[in-house]
């Protein structure tokens, strides 16, 4: 029975409309129950006080006479009526008739607010010969259990009349629902059963119910039907074009020459393409290593978790160089160009590119913007570099003392004019490999131009050190030069030496003091050495 109330709609909507029923029926039979004894209350009041009134003339004699036979006639008449319980007349002497109904009805006591009045009927009975002269009193008690009987009996009727009401109704109600909402419905929900909407197949409109709710339900139905279809086959065409793009990212993310790759916040890679993992030397299966790229990059890591961080909480597009050794590299370094951008949460994606040729055609560029073509020195944009950097440690506290000499080829001009500029270079390739091999590989040696030469000795402390990389310069250049021809040229070398502590210096005062010291020993006579500590100068002759 559970089942079914739970199951079926027409049982819980029949069992709604009884209970309604049921409730409407109760609520009006009360009512009708307490008006009926409210105006049977009435009646009987208003009806028996008229008959006191039909035998108001009888009792006047009977009163006045003190006849109590006619005053019993009088009671025994108004005691036929089975409202009237009890009937007395009585004057101030004596009780002239009295008449009591026995009855063995319970009477169950009632709210006041259901009872209009007592039940009872008081007249006071005038002289017949002065109306203003009281002789005797009535008194009438009507009986209230037989007063009730009556309104029962018609709320009874009324009762019956609702009940037999609310059946009909009931039954009815429950036809109407069944034929004209529970078979439609149920016929459109076997139609649904059998309905195949992936096809576009539709519900039948019904004949009864084409302008009603159930035929705009319907009409509703089929309506998403063909909303469903047109979805499903927008669906199924974007998911061909997805698996058409996806498989032409596939190709391209497999075939590229450019490495593809997805990093997580802390630098460990989650995929990458064949391109990646040949660029950087690493095994095909880098889930059993996600930090290969972090060990590639051991002690550039800070540079890569910056990238990281800043694309991620900047949203900004990173893009690095970066020195790496892969293994089975034979020990030979290679420059890659990284790019990172934040994908996802806490997923970054990246290109990577083997830019080792560019580096090397930058550097070589580089070198030949600094580098003299004829000696293969340094030039004096190079010099001018690496005074500037050494310049920058001193400021930063962070420089050492260092000598720089300022070389003047002496008699090159005359090497030139008689010897010819082909021998001039010769020579001047000749001081070079001198320069070279008299100064340590730390050392920076530089061609200013023409005859002009400068070296900086690093972490030289003491003027002694200095002195004798002079002397042996000066030793080496006044050997004769063995050209290509056979002859020989003669030539020396004035050198100007100035001291630049660790605490700092200025360039210009720097480059003048060697200067000053340079000029120094050619105005002496050549082919010498001076030293000069910016304030104080050494003259040292060779």
């Amino acid at each position: 029975m559970k089942k079914i109330f739970a199951n079926s709609l027409l049982a819980r909507t029949t069992v709604m409309v009884l209970g309604i029923s049921f409730l409407v029926g109760s609520l009006f039979s009360g009512l009708a129950y307490i008006y009926f004894l409210q105006a049977e209350q009435e009646r009987a009041v208003s009806y028996t006080a008229g008959l006191l009134d039909t035998v108001e003339d009888t009792m006047q004699i009977a009163c006045y006479l003190s006849d109590k036979n006619l005053a019993k006639d009088v009671v025994d008449g108004i005691g036929k009526r089975r409202e009237v319980k009890t009937i007395r007349i009585s004057n101030s002497k004596a009780v002239l008739a009295e008449f009591n109904r026995k009855s063995n009805a319970t009477v169950t006591a009632l709210p006041d607010w259901l009872v209009p009045g007592t039940g009872q009927i008081h007249k006071t009975i005038y002289s017949p010969f002065n109306l203003h002269e009281p002789v005797c009193q009535a008194t009438i008690e009507l009986s209230q259990p037989e007063i009730r009987n009556h309104s029962n009996r018609n709320a009874g009727f009324i009762a019956a009349l609702l009940l037999l009401e609310m059946i009909v109704l009931s039954v009815v109600a429950g036809s109407m629902i069944l034929l004209k909402v529970i078979r439609p419905i149920q016929k459109i929900s076997r139609g649904l059963h059998k309905l195949n909407a992936e096809q576009g197949q539709q519900l039948p409109a019904l004949s009864r119910h084409r302008q009603d709710e159930l035929g705009t339900l319907i009409d509703d139905i089929n309506l998403l039907i063909i909303k469903l279809v047109a979805l499903i086959s927008k669906e199924r065409d974007l998911k061909t074009e997805h698996e058409k793009g996806e498989l032409k990212l596939r190709t391209i993310f497999e075939k590229a020459e450019t490495g593809i790759f997805q990093l997580n916040d802390s630098g460990e890679v989650l995929a990458s393409n064949p391109a990646f993992r040949r660029m950087l030397g690493l095994p095909e299966q880098l889930s059993q290593a996600p930090d290969a790229l972090l060990r590639l990059l051991e002690g550039q890591e800070l540079r890569l978790h910056l990238m990281i961080y800043q694309a991620i909480h900047q949203q900004q597009t990173m893009a690095e160089d970066f020195c790496i050794e892969p293994e089975h590299s034979g020990g030979q370094k290679k420059w890659i160009h990284l790019v990172v951008h934040s994908a996802s949460e806490g997923v970054l994606q990246g290109l990577i590119n083997d830019v080792t040729e560019r580096k090397r055609q930058e550097e070589q560029a580089h070198r030949l913007a600094i580098t003299d073509h004829l000696t293969g020195l340094h030039n004096r944009l190079g010099f001018e570099r690496e005074i500037q950097r050494l310049h920058k440690e001193h400021l930063a506290g962070n420089g050492q003392s260092f000598v720089i000499m300022m070389i003047d080829l002496d008699r090159f001009k005359q090497v030139n004019d008689t010897l010819g500029h082909y021998a001039g270079d010769q020579v001047l390739r000749h001081f070079a490999t001198l320069l070279s091999s008299v100064l340590r590989k730390t050392d920076f040696t530089a061609r200013l131009g023409g005859d002009e030469f400068v070296a900086l000795l690093r972490d030289v402390k003491e003027s002694m050190t200095a002195q004798k990389v002079a002397e042996k310069i000066l030793n080496l250049v006044a050997e004769p030069v063995l050209l290509e021809d056979g002859s020989q040229a003669c030539i020396g070398a004035s050198i100007g030496i100035c001291f630049a502590d660790q605490t700092g210096f200025d360039v210009q005062e720097l480059m003048n003091a060697a200067d000053d010291a340079m000029y120094a020993v050619k105005q002496s006579g050549r082919n010498g050495y001076h030293i000069r500590f910016l304030k104080t100068v050494a003259s040292v002759p060779k």
